[in-house]
């Protein structure tokens, strides 16, 4: 992504990629995202190495046990470009 994006797109990717993975988990804005099972550094959202792009937006791929067991499987979310 840091090939692609400047580092405000970035920020906002990153921001974005948050409010989707919590809506996609059900984890409410404010609450912990370890509390709800995931184990991000720090307990911070951040942007995971596998990614991608479509022609309408930005793949965000969390391996298993990259951010929670192996039980959950992969991840993964889709932010529209615009």
């Amino acid at each position: 992504l840091d090939d692609v994006f400047s580092e405000q797109e970035l920020n906002q990717i990153l921001e974005e990629g948050e409010k989707i993975f919590r809506s996609k988990y059900d984890i409410p804005t404010g609450s912990s995202l370890a509390d709800a099972g995931f184990e991000f550094d720090n307990n911070r959202f951040h942007l995971p190495e596998q990614a991608g792009l479509t022609e309408t937006s930005v793949v965000l791929i969390f391996n298993p046990y990259e951010v929670a067991p192996y039980a959950v499987g992969p991840s993964r979310i889709e932010i529209p470009i615009n």
